[in-house]
């Protein structure tokens, strides 16, 4: 472009002058998200059950009322206090190294009183190619949990790790994971608890 005086004469274009200061920095936006990590579940339940050669809890199913849905559910009596369940397990390819597990306990009573609890233990070992198969199982978590209703179902709180380590995140192996009721801490119930199935959570590793 050019510029002109009143006469018609063409005028130079002067210097540019200096930058202004620059304007105060706007707010930075949210930080991403980065998740690594994620979780999922396996589900041991009776029907799916691997008996154990001594002292198995009997297996039963039952309907929960008329037209309503079957249950299956294994029988852990107060006394004796012998009866167990066990599950054999491939662990998932996508296991977190070191991950550990969580366990929660799905039960129910036909005939408790509310208010008086119950508590489980879960057992495991776990073995890797050319481990033997001998290897005694150790007791991986406990939860007490307290009678509500009869015959409702009972979630327990997340299992308490009684011992840690004993089932660390090696994709592919095989775990051995027992199930037992042991004395409760607070007033215990007398009637047969009824065991629906426990959940597993594990840490998965995202690709």
């Amino acid at each position: 472009m050019k510029i002109y005086n009143t006469n018609g004469q063409t005028l130079g274009i002067g210097a540019t002058g200096p930058t202004g200061p620059s304007g105060p920095t706007g707010p930075s936006g949210p930080t991403g998200t980065f998740q690594s990590d994620s979780f999922d579940y396996i589900k041991l339940e009776p029907q799916g059950c691997m008996v154990p050669v001594t002292t198995p809890a009997s297996v039963d199913q039952v309907e929960a009322g008329v037209d309503d849905g079957n249950y299956v559910y294994g029988v852990f009596p107060v006394s004796p206090r012998t009866a167990q369940l066990q599950w054999k397990v491939t662990m998932p390819e996508d296991w977190k190294s070191t991950g550990a597990i969580v366990a929660k306990f799905h039960w129910t009573t036909i005939d408790g009183t509310p208010g008086e609890n119950v508590k489980w233990q879960i057992d495991g070992i776990q073995m890797a190619d050319s481990d033997p198969l001998d290897t005694p199982l150790v007791a991986i978590g406990t939860a007490e949990d307290t009678i509500l209703t009869a015959s409702d179902l009972h979630i327990s709180p997340a299992m308490t790790a009684t011992t840690t380590g004993v089932i660390s995140g090696t994709a592919g192996t095989v775990v051995i994971f027992k199930v037992t009721r042991i004395a409760a801490s607070a007033t215990e119930s007398t009637a047969d608890a009824r065991l629906l199935g426990v959940s597993i959570k594990y840490i998965r590793t995202l690709a």
